[in-house]
């Protein structure tokens, strides 16, 4: 009898503090556009790097980052040899890398700290928008190209259909939907921007079914959440925020994200994108993360654990004959509004669905006859 493969682990961690801008990206009034820098996301990826060398057991471990030099001024040029930058080559050259190695079974991780932007169409994009969500790489600035939401979903595609667990962390704006501006914001209006040639060489249109429910997500990523999860830090209406944690600056999201995944080793409860989604909205201010996909595994993982300990619930009458039954679980616990529960009543096979969640409550209605 032949040994089972232990599966493989490929990570790729992308920072981007410092934006380079040579004057090639013009508004539509031919003014230049100038990319602004940041300041945590390499911090991001450094702390991110620690964690998973020291947790799990690496295949590759692929880090590109754009670290701030000083003094600033505007063409300024990160410390990093152009091989370690993240540029939208070397990007697309680690994903077609990791899509050759990875197998069926193994798993990938994708973190993105840096800023996210809507930007003009092209003519490749998908029907129905005048803008593309996106995420900026170090040279967008000096005229190469963006990161296209339908882009990297096309990238992911390739390994979803080579059955890759595949977990997709996205520190920006608009990585949830929508963008904002403001200080210390991951984000930057590039509506008016205007494309360059470049933008429209070797688009990918690679057509991805999806039968997610999950219309937001539809509307930006188009990313089949069947086989992968994706964690966003914010929603379509809200900032991706930096702040300042021991005289470091890092994203609101990947710093709560990483202290919540610490906190696991320390006391050994389960990590589950449902909870580390609920725990984040708790802890990041001003912000929402959502959780698409898979939300019910283990972080970086295929299990999904669950409790054989049943649940004593409540239930209270109501009226037009419709009791509420009050299920002593809430956020704290991974409970979110449409999470199921199973009647455990000799004879009767039924479930019922949450419909109003607290952090440690939660309701659901349930029809008197389903209870007799």
């Amino acid at each position: 009898m032949g040994s089972v493969r232990k599966p493989n682990r490929y990570v790729m961690l992308v920072g981007v503090d410092l934006y380079c801008n040579d004057g090639s990206r013009k508004d539509e009034n031919g003014r230049p556009v100038s990319i602004n820098w940041l300041h945590g996301c390499v911090n991001d990826v450094n702390a991110l790097r620690g964690f998973f060398q020291d947790q799990f057991d690496l295949t590759r471990l692929t880090v590109l980052t754009s670290t701030a030099t000083e003094p600033r001024h505007p063409y300024a040029k990160p410390a990093e040899s152009l091989d370690a930058l993240p540029t939208f080559d070397n990007i697309k050259q680690e994903f077609d890398a990791i899509c050759n190695l990875a197998c069926q079974g193994d798993y990938f991780y994708f973190h993105y700290s840096g800023h996210g932007a809507l930007l003009p169409r092209i003519q490749a994009s998908p029907g129905g928008r005048l803008f593309d969500p996106s995420l900026l790489p170090v040279d967008y600035g000096c005229g190469k190209r963006a990161i296209r939401g339908w882009q990297l979903n096309s990238w992911l595609s390739q390994l979803n259909r080579k059955e890759v667990q595949v977990v997709v962390a996205l520190d920006s704006c608009y990585s949830g939907g929508s963008w904002r501006g403001g200080r210390h914001v991951r984000t930057q209006d590039l509506t008016t921007v205007v494309n360059l040639p470049i933008d429209e060489e070797t688009a990918e249109t690679v057509p991805f079914e999806s039968d997610s429910r999950f219309s937001r997500l539809e509307e930006t990523w188009s990313i089949n959440p069947k086989g992968l999860t994706l964690m966003a830090a914010c929603d379509t209406d809200e900032k991706a925020a930096e702040i300042t944690m021991n005289g470091k600056r890092h994203g609101a999201f990947t710093s709560g994200l990483l202290k919540y995944l610490e906190e696991g080793i320390q006391d050994k409860r389960p990590r589950i994108y449902r909870t580390i989604r609920d725990q984040l909205a708790c802890r990041v201010k001003g912000q929402t993360p959502r959780v698409y996909g898979q939300d019910r595994l283990l972080f970086f993982g295929k299990t999904e654990p669950f409790s054989t300990s049943p649940l004593v619930v409540r239930i209270e009458s109501g009226p037009f004959d419709r009791n509420t039954v009050i299920v002593p679980a809430g956020r704290a616990h991974g409970v979110h509004r449409h999470s199921e529960f199973a009647l455990l009543v000799p004879g009767l096979e039924t479930a019922f669905s949450i419909e109003e969640v607290d952090d440690f409550e939660a309701r659901a209605i349930v029809p008197s006859q389903v209870l007799r």
